[in-house]
């Protein structure tokens, strides 16, 4: 990683005797040199997704100290051919530099040519979006060093639309959805670069001044300059999630390597972001909780590319853009980039497990997929054929569940909420007679899935028996032969589990009812062909993969 991100950091000069080129794993842009705007270099770059539907957008800026580099350089920043792949289109842009010599600048501070280009040249994709087949509200940026701080810049900027010009362009909007930077500088205020990494060096030269140390006496002079220009002091509880990556650990105070691309600037800015109520991811090696290893994963995540289609049969039952025919608690549940997102900030949340219900309906006989990931340690649930319990609270359900867990263990079990609780554990097939005894029929080896990243969910129910599965592999089987606990139709519902932190994430749930099925006879022959009679499975981890809130502290662990 570190060889890459040298690379990507070197300026890079065209001359007229070798303009610059792409990677040859770069495909050929869809439109090349579109201008938008006077000067030569304000041209950019477009490769076009291919959809019906409207694209989003990652918007690429190149690195090089706002002195060099160029937008041929694109795949340092993000991977073009995976984005395509995921329905992403892509545009990488060249911008106005900083003269060598800072006489020559025609703007003051020269800063603001590079920022303000990269404005007008997002706009002017806007601009393009009917011609270009592109979604406005779903654009991403991505860069490196300087172009990292120019994303963050847009990201964090107030929108520089003027909905009153004459120019149509200046008419679009300049905010992201989303920005995914490698090696950025989080701030241009060179008192706090010193206090963060007292060898800092770089900054100068954006606001026409010659060396670092000038930089920090003249601080007071340019402080509105600093004030408009740098990415920290921008934040607002407003702005669009980010993701910063860095080669390196940080070390907070201590000279750094490389201080003009040291992590210590991620980690003052993810602080900042986090008081403010913004969403800050931060990547560097030995990073905890990581679940983006690169900007174009980000990018995916964020911007989502086009739904899968809808197999055969099926119906999505969320619309992508609001909980329309759910119900839950509106302080909990919200929809993010067509993602439903459920949040429990930790113990005191909320005191009983809390859920989405699905009130265009009930499901009796059906195969439902759902993708979903959890950020957190703690777990979720499908709960189906269910009913509420008004006695545990408003959005309180009873019923089978598909736990998704990121336990092996409970992964995809066959489990009843409020009721009679584990029935079979991650590859073990159950068996409940008339009497509700449980019946281990076979057993396989278990579905390991890592559920902080997407992982697709599915629960066929035809009759009494019920059949889950976890991204296409069999998890657990129930047949309830159990006439007085079983239910054969009944609520739909996404789990919200009360307890550590975390957020539940469903970006697709589909449904598809099954005709004609029926109930399996009860066989007591069943049993004789190498059925074991067992207890109920128990659980010592009925949060997530550690210690739940409960065992933190220090009560006694609940049985789930």
């Amino acid at each position: 990683m570190r060889q890459i991100f040298a690379l990507l950091l070197l300026p890079l000069v065209a001359t007229a005797q070798q303009a610059p080129k792409y990677h040859p794993s770069v495909p050929e842009p869809t439109h090349a040199e579109v201008r938008y705007g006077d000067h030569e270099r304000h041209v950019l770059d477009f490769w076009q997704a291919k959809s019906d539907q409207p694209t989003p957008l990652a918007f690429i800026i190149h690195g090089g100290g706002w002195r060099g580099g160029s937008k041929e350089r694109v795949d340092r920043f993000a991977d073009v051919n995976a984005l395509l792949e995921a329905g992403i289109s892509v545009t990488a842009i060249n911008y106005r530099l900083i003269p060598k010599d800072l006489s020559e600048a025609d703007t003051e501070p020269p800063v603001k040519a590079p920022l303000h280009d990269a404005a007008r040249a997002l706009q002017f994709v806007r601009s393009k979006a009917k011609a270009w087949n592109l979604d406005k509200t779903r654009i991403g940026a991505a860069g490196g060093s300087a172009g990292a701080c120019s994303s963050l810049w847009l990201a964090f900027h107030d929108d520089l639309a003027d909905p009153q010009s004459d120019d149509p362009v200046a008419r679009e909007s300049s905010r992201l959805a989303c920005a995914a930077v490698i090696g950025a500088q989080t701030t241009l205020d060179p008192q706090q670069m010193v206090e963060w990494t007292p060898n800092s060096k770089y900054g100068a030269h954006a606001f026409g001044i010659s060396n670092f140390q000038n930089f920090l006496q003249q601080r007071p002079r340019i402080s509105a300059w600093i004030a408009a220009y740098s990415p920290y002091a921008l934040v607002s509880k407003d702005d669009p999630p980010i993701a910063l990556f860095y080669p390196r650990a940080p070390a907070i105070g201590k000279a750094q390597k490389d201080p003009t691309h040291t992590a210590n600037f991620g980690v003052k800015l993810q602080e900042h972001c986090v008081a403010t109520g913004i969403e800050c991811t931060l990547v560097y090696p030995g990073a905890p909780g990581v679940h983006h290893h690169a900007t174009t994963d980000y990018l995916i995540d964020q911007l989502g590319g086009n739904p899968p289609a809808i197999p055969h049969g099926f119906t999505s039952l969320f619309n992508g853009q609001n909980l329309d025919g759910w119900d839950g608690d509106p302080r909990l549940w919200n929809v993010e980039n067509q993602v439903v997102v459920g949040t429990c900030k930790g113990p005191d949340d909320f005191k009983h497990n809390t859920f989405l219900i699905w009130r265009d309906g009930s499901v009796k006989d059906f195969e439902l997929r759902a993708t979903m990931r959890i950020i957190g340690d703690n777990n979720s649930g499908i709960q189906y054929r269910s009913k509420e319990k008004s006695e545990f609270g408003k959005y309180a359900i009873s019923g089978y569940q598909c736990d998704v867990h990121p336990a092996i263990e409970h992964t995809g079990m066959t489990y009843e909420e409020k009721g009679r609780g584990i029935f079979g554990l991650n590859g073990k097939n159950i068996l409940l007679d008339p009497e509700g005894t449980r019946w281990l029929l076979n057993e396989h080896q278990p579905v390991a899935a890592d559920l902080s990243k997407w992982t697709e969910f599915t629960v066929i129910a035809r009759g009494n028996h019920l059949v889950h599965k976890v991204n296409g592999q069999l998890t657990s089987e129930l047949i309830d032969h159990h006439l007085t606990g079983r239910s054969l139709e009944g609520l739909l519902a996404i789990q919200l589990h009360r307890g550590n932190a975390h957020r539940i994430e469903i970006k697709q749930l589909l449904l598809k009812p099954i005709l004609n099925a029926r109930p399996i006879p009860f066989d007591p022959n069943d049993l004789t062909n190498g059925a074991i009679r067992i207890d109920k499975p128990r659980t010592t981890r009925p949060e997530g993969t550690g210690p739940s809130s409960r065992q933190k502290s220090k009560r006694t662990p609940p049985k789930k």
